[in-house]
């Protein structure tokens, strides 16, 4: 009985330990999977010959990994032939020349944290931001020769190969590299000449400074699992979760009459 006892011991320890193995295997799948199916890295790689550039500054700023790996993507890839423009421009030549910290910035601006397609979308704002926290704008437009539709990123990067479905999500290629931007409203009303006297009210009534706070710099959550698992909380009724935002944004919409419309009632 001494020994029977011992071996079922063992027993139970082995399917114990073999159990543990297998969720300890499976938490490591999930949190590192990666797809056997074409993946943003994956479309990138095997189009080498039009996105090398891009693939440099995405290995370069440390996202490679995630585009190969699980996820919801939208990736805005700019061609070899962008990145020529855009680094004559700049006065850069190769990847090489940048610091991390560009690459990181560049790399950010074209990647959002969801998919998205353009049927999708409406002209205006994108949902969600990119990686640096900027939103993207997405519009159309017509070429003025044979009237075909186009869509445009930042008003200034054409699409010229839209909704390439990926594992992980959708690589949309673009013709000119996305640049961020750092203006708030009064800044991108004040480059606009077709209201521009509406743009000088702003100006002399200072509602200007009202408007161009970005994010509550003194905005803070209850604890650290707020955001992610809630705090608990009754309604009355019932216990529920309260998921909180983790940052306070401020965003506002402006309704905006052109000069055309000051000047036809004098």
């Amino acid at each position: 009985m001494g020994n029977g006892k011992k071996t079922g011991r063992k027993i139970v320890l082995v399917l114990l330990s073999l159990l543990l193995f297998a969720c300890n295997n499976d938490m490591h799948v999930g949190n590192y999977y990666t797809f056997t199916g074409q993946t943003v890295a994956g479309f990138l790689e095997d189009n080498s010959q039009n996105f090398s550039t891009f693939v440099a500054i995405l290995k370069k700023a440390g996202i490679w990994g995630e585009m190969q790996t699980y996820g919801d993507y939208t990736c805005f890839a700019p061609t070899n032939e962008a990145f020529e423009i855009f680094f004559a421009e700049k006065g850069w030549t190769t990847v090489e020349e940048l610091a991390k910290e560009k690459c990181d910035t560049i790399a950010w601006s074209h990647i959002i944290n969801q998919v998205y397609y353009t049927t999708d979308l409406v002209e205006g704002a994108f949902p969600s931001p990119n990686r640096l926290d900027r939103y993207l704008t997405y519009s159309c437009d017509s070429d003025t020769i044979t009237g075909a539709l186009y869509y445009l990123v930042n008003k200034t990067s054409r699409l010229i190969e839209c909704n390439d479905s990926v594992q992980n999500g959708v690589v949309q290629i673009v013709d000119r590299v996305l640049e961020p931007s750092n203006k708030m409203l009064p800044d991108i009303m004040g480059d606009d000449p077709s209201i521009s006297l509406f743009y000088q009210a702003l100006l002399l009534t200072r509602m200007n400074d009202s408007i161009s706070s970005y994010i509550d710099e003194n905005y803070r959550v209850p604890g650290g699992d707020s955001t992610t698992i809630g705090v608990y909380y009754h309604t009355g009724n019932e216990w529920e979760y309260a998921i909180f935002p983790e940052k306070r944004y401020f965003k506002y919409t402006a309704f905006v009459e052109t000069n055309d419309v000051y000047e036809k009632y004098g």
